[in-house]
């Protein structure tokens, strides 16, 4: 529903969005594809599967990389 988390594929084949600026804590998160929840990706690439879940001990920037392949979502942190 928010275009500015956007991914774009790159020549490699994976997907990526961000970095974005996040404050210290919990998030979650999953891949929704096409901009809608009809598909969407969680854990282990599990189509509607549970939202992943990362925490920040600090500020940082987060991305995310996305694999078409495996549908796994790989969550960069600082």
């Amino acid at each position: 529903d928010c275009e500015a988390t956007a991914m774009t594929k790159a020549d490699d084949g994976i997907c990526r969005s961000g970095p974005f600026a996040l404050t210290a804590g919990d998030y979650e998160g999953k891949v929704a594809m096409d901009g809608a929840w009809a598909l969407n990706y969680g854990v282990d690439g599990k189509q509607d599967g549970d939202n992943y879940k990362f925490t920040l001990a600090a500020d940082g920037e987060v991305s995310f990389e996305f694999d078409p392949a495996t549908n796994l979502l790989t969550i960069v942190l600082p």
